[in-house]
């Protein structure tokens, strides 16, 4: 749907709502929409629901967010795009959203559909799509919704038709370029679309109990405090497949859906003082096996550095494995790219490579005093833990084997704090390419460009999990989890400011503000039922507060 389109949908809800003083006096409470309430009278063959926010106070924290850099560079785009979506409107219309609208309107849910007759051809659905809409809208002060209303200029709007259904009243409006839509109201909230089937359907939710779009997707409420924004999919816009439409037998088509991994999906945004807070949660269908992983431990944390520049953990790597070539069995494209790992790694990935890690394990990059190449000062730890030794020395005796018949590459055998390491080493190189050792007897660490004794070193009291950065993420996030991914933005500018070839010189300064802003990154997954997977980002900004 066109952006211009969206000044003469409000118009026409309040043309519909207040078009009286008896409406007027029925309205005199207020009504805010909630995603519950909206999800509850959008008629079950929706494709998706969106739910916005409309308290300025909600998105209020955005203007906190960035450097002053990047502060003053959003304003001025912001005063730009401005320009030229509301002036143009505002001239052709007379209306000016933050005095006109903002005052009144109690939150908007967007749905859209894609029912079309089994005669409609392509052409016409790509064309028709965007219209195939419903807006549905509350109104938290009917006076200033009353008010605006008397200011409308009634030229710019004519009221075509009049229609009653099941006792609520349609109204037919087409706007000064000949545009129809409809519009109702409905438990004291206000519909619009341009398809009359599209409000009568959703008359019939309300009023006759029809499934409507919050059941037929078993609604997820995500585990936001207070999201500014949401996005809920239901199966029909997760790939159903087209072809279940026109094969013929009922049994074809449940098989076909059947085969759908996700049934439906949400999608929320929650705008915290620490920065933004993204949560995703989808809906399995319980027909079909779904991967099933035990949650991380994460206590490897407490050995990584709080300079940490960017990890990743999780728990048992040889489950993970497993389960993923189980299901390449049932995807061409994954098993041929598995079957192209194995055919290019020299060892057996199942037995040696993935077999014996079946605990936790953590793989982090930091700065190192030492720069193993010129101008590239970070090193790398790998942690594994193993209720199988012997198969983890076995692999690393082969890959000792394997570095030796490279030629240049020695091996030596050395104690570090009562901990015997193995030393790969590179002639005129400052730093041990790569040491190996058991720090207990489940433990391996393996050291990448940085000395072993950098990481047996660590004061657990000063470690990452307990630095301020890493809780404002992991506070965030729900204590049970499958592992996490995080990126330190601000180290790893340094890293490359510091660097000699300074790759960001040349970096636009728009972009550069962006990055400036972004101090870290966090990602985890962990799954609350048997049948909901959940995803969790977290990206902590810079803000007034903070800087």
């Amino acid at each position: 749907m066109s952006k211009t389109k969206w000044i003469s949908i409000v118009v026409l809800l309040i043309l519909a709502a207040v078009g009286g003083s008896y409406l007027y006096l029925r309205f005199l409470a207020g009504k805010r929409l909630t995603v519950k309430t909206g999800a509850e009278l959008v008629p079950e063959d929706a494709e998706m629901m969106a739910f916005v926010s409309s308290d300025s106070n909600d998105w209020s924290q955005l203007q906190a967010y960035g450097t002053p850099e990047l502060r003053d560079i959003l304003q001025s785009k912001w005063e730009q795009q401005k320009s030229k979506l509301f002036e143009q409107e505002s001239a052709d219309s007379g209306i000016n959203y933050q005095e006109d609208i903002a005052p009144w309107l109690g939150n908007v849910a967007i749905a859209s559909f894609s029912t079309f007759d089994e005669d409609t051809d392509e052409d016409t659905k790509q064309q028709n799509q965007s219209e195939n809409f419903l807006a549905i809208a509350g109104i938290k002060n009917p006076i200033k919704a009353w008010q605006f209303r008397n200011s409308l200029d009634q030229n710019q709007t004519t009221i075509k038709s009049t229609k009653d259904y099941e006792g609520v009243t349609i109204t037919t409006f087409e706007t000064q370029n000949g545009e129809l839509y409809r519009s109702a109201r409905v438990n004291g909230y206000l519909l619009v679309s341009s398809k009359q089937t599209v409000i009568e359907n959703t008359i019939d939710t309300a009023k006759k109990g029809e499934s409507s779009f919050a059941s037929q997707m078993d609604l997820q409420e995500l585990n936001l405090n207070n999201p500014v924004a949401s996005f809920y999919l239901s199966d029909k816009a997760l790939k159903v497949p087209e072809q279940a439409q026109t094969q013929g037998t009922p049994e074809n088509l449940e098989k076909q859906l059947d085969q759908i991994p996700i049934q439906s999906m949400a999608m929320g945004i929650d705008l915290k003082q620490e920065g933004v807070h993204l949560q995703t949660r989808a809906q399995v269908n319980s027909k079909q096996e779904f991967l099933s992983f035990e949650p991380s431990p994460n206590k490897l944390l407490r050995r990584l550095p709080d300079d940490t520049i960017a990890l990743i953990n999780g728990n048992d790597l040889n489950a993970i494995w497993s389960q993923i070539k189980a299901r390449s069995e049932e995807n061409e494209s994954l098993k041929q790219g598995i079957e192209s790992l194995e055919e290019t790694v020299p060892i057996d990935l199942d037995e040696e490579g993935f077999g014996w890690m079946d605990g936790e394990y953590a793989i982090a990059v930091f700065p190192t005093e030492k720069a193993l190449f010129p101008g590239v000062a970070i090193g790398g730890a790998i942690f594994i833990e193993s209720t199988q030794r012997e198969r983890g020395e076995e692999l690393l005796t082969t890959l000792g084997e394997m570095s030796q018949g490279m030629g240049e590459v020695t091996s030596r055998e050395t104690t570090i704090n009562n901990t015997d390491v193995t030393v790969w080493e590179l002639q005129q190189l400052p730093q041990p390419v790569v040491s190996h050792g058991w720090l207990e007897n489940d433990l391996l660490l393996l050291t990448i460009a940085s000395p072993f004794n950098s990481m047996t070193e660590i004061n657990q009291e000063s470690s990452l999990q307990v630095s301020d950065k890493f809780s404002a993420i992991e506070q965030v996030f729900p204590n049970e989890n499958f592992g996490y991914f995080y990126f330190d933005m601000k180290q790893a500018m340094t890293q490359l400011e510091n660097s000699p070839q300074n790759p960001l010189k040349n970096t636009p300064p728009e972009a550069k503000a962006i990055m400036e802003s972004i101090r870290q990154v966090g990602v985890t997954t962990s799954q609350p039922d048997t049948n909901t997977p959940q995803m969790d980002v977290f990206i902590s900004l810079e803000s007034r507060g903070t800087q």
